[in-house]
């Protein structure tokens, strides 16, 4: 029997999340899973993949929703990249290479393309930039599963 690809669903914290913003939100069962379906595709916030987690917090944040979550764990930096930027990397990212996130290489491709030498030092500026090229990547590569950077 294989074992289920975890790189495909989020993190207990990201299931939390998504539940704590729907009840501060008033959202009533049929309503949240309405906003799962039309935003992800799925009914429930375990089926939510990953590459799909930044969107959906976005729609969220646009119904009134504000997290302290991202405050306590990257907080705001005037001019750096937004959680939901860095969520979408990784997405993306992850994405490109088969399900995997490699910090290791998606560094290394960061300081070659951006000379930033980790996801955390990203501005707002060049992490636009990033997220732009791996969209691109991902358009001319969409069956592409690369072993490194």
């Amino acid at each position: 029997m294989s074992r289920p690809d975890r790189t495909r669903f989020l993190s207990a914290k990201q299931v939390a999340l998504i539940h704590i913003a729907a009840e501060r939100l008033g959202l009533n069962d049929e309503e949240y899973r309405d906003l799962l379906q039309h935003t992800c595709g799925v009914r429930s916030a375990r089926e939510v993949h990953p590459r799909d987690f930044a969107y959906l917090m976005e729609r969220i944040r646009k119904l009134g929703f504000v997290s302290d979550f991202a405050a306590r764990t990257i907080g705001h930096r005037e001019g750096m990249m937004t959680p939901a930027q860095e969520t979408l990397i990784k997405g993306l990212w992850s994405e490109l290479h088969g399900g995997k996130l490699d910090d290791k290489h998606l560094g290394a491709w960061l300081f070659r393309q951006y000379q930033v030498s980790a996801l955390r030092f990203l501005n707002m500026e060049t992490a636009r930039k990033a997220i732009t090229a791996l969209k691109d990547w991902k358009r001319r590569y969409p069956a592409t599963q690369t072993k490194d950077g």
